[in-house]
Formats: structure tokens, C-alpha cells, sequence
């Protein structure tokens, strides 16, 4: 059995100076870790998806989501007053990166957010996909002037869940728009 032994004399003959350098490195890199391990865009992820949660569950007796769109959902009270508060972005409800209104033969709905800076597309796109969250989601897709990228369950070229190489790879810097395709 291996015994650890802690030399007292040593510890003893640090001044001060020393224990308090050595408190500020472990703080340093405990907020190091925090830093980088953070996303400061999980709060928006979840009112997006609670958004879709709540669409979900007022249309779950509706053969389609006919007549949804970004009014309707604010006037059913269906998006959370956290997603609203966020008007930097262009935010849309329906069908498309225009958010449409749902025609009655819709049986999926997009959430989207124009006018991404790819910090944000990044942190929102590569966010952690909930087991509760996969449920209704069929697609993310990501739109700049360069390309459009459909990210899909089961897709070999572009699988969900997002990582963050992938995220960094197709976020550009200005103007992202980002669709998440819900059933």
C-alpha cells in the first residue's frame, strides 16, 4: 500500500508571499476552466427550444401548425419573454428563413435568428442537444452569403449534434442566419 507523506518543514518555510501566489494560480485556473468551458448562448439555446416545446404542445391536437407564425406564437403566448429580450437579433416563427406562415399541409416549423455574429452562431449552434430536446428537432441549418448547410440526425457529411469544428468551420463572421426545424 502506497502512503503519501507530507513534508510539514517545507510548507512551513513558505513565507506568505508564496501561499498567496499559489492561491491566485489555482483561481486563475479555475476560472480558466470556467471560461472555457461556458457557454454564454445556453440561456438563448433554451428559450429557443422551450419556445418549440411550448409550439409543440399548444398544436399537438392540430393535424398541422396552419397559421403559425411569429405573431401568433407571441399572441398565443407561446415564446418566452427571455427570447424576446434578445433584440439584436431578427427573430422569426413559421416556415423558412423568412418565417412564413404555416400552410395546413405544415407539419414542421423553423425557429430562426438572422443577423448572427459568429461568436453567437457558434455557442448557439454547438450547444448541447438535450435527450428531451432531440425529440422534435429534425434539422439545423446554418445560412451566410457563402453556403447553406443543412446539419441532420443520422447525416454522414453533416451529423447532429454540432460540433464545435464543424460550428467554427461554417459560422462566418457576420450575418449568419441560423434555422432550427422542428416536428
Amino acid at each position: 500500500m502506497n502512503k503519501i507523506y507530507v513534508n510539514l518543514k517545507r510548507f512551513k518555510s513558505l513565507n506568505y508571499n508564496g501561499l498567496i501566489i499559489v492561491i491566485s494560480l489555482i483561481l486563475a485556473l479555475i476560472t480558466l476552466c470556467y471560461v472555457l468551458l461556458h457557454n454564454p448562448y445556453q440561456k438563448l439555446h433554451e428559450q429557443i427550444f422551450q419556445t418549440a416545446a411550448n409550439i409543440r404542445s399548444y398544436y399537438s391536437d392540430r393535424p398541422s401548425y396552419w397559421k403559425l407564425n411569429t405573431e401568433t406564437a407571441i399572441d398565443d403566448m407561446l415564446v418566452g419573454d427571455e427570447l424576446l429580450k434578445h433584440s439584436e437579433y431578427d427573430f422569426k416563427i413559421g416556415i423558412g428563413a423568412d418565417g412564413d406562415t404555416a400552410l395546413p399541409s405544415d407539419i414542421t416549423f423553423d425557429i430562426v435568428l438572422s443577423g448572427v455574429n459568429k461568436s453567437t452562431c457558434i455557442g448557439l449552434v454547438e450547444a448541447k442537444v438535450t435527450p428531451n430536446q432531440q425529440l422534435g428537432l429534425q434539422k439545423i441549418t446554418v445560412i451566410n452569403s457563402d453556403e447553406t448547410i443543412d446539419f441532420e440526425w443520422g447525416d454522414a457529411k453533416h451529423p447532429l449534434p454540432i460540433t464545435k469544428y464543424a460550428a467554427r468551420n461554417v459560422c462566418k463572421p457576420t450575418q449568419n442566419t441560423i434555422l432550427w426545424n422542428f416536428k
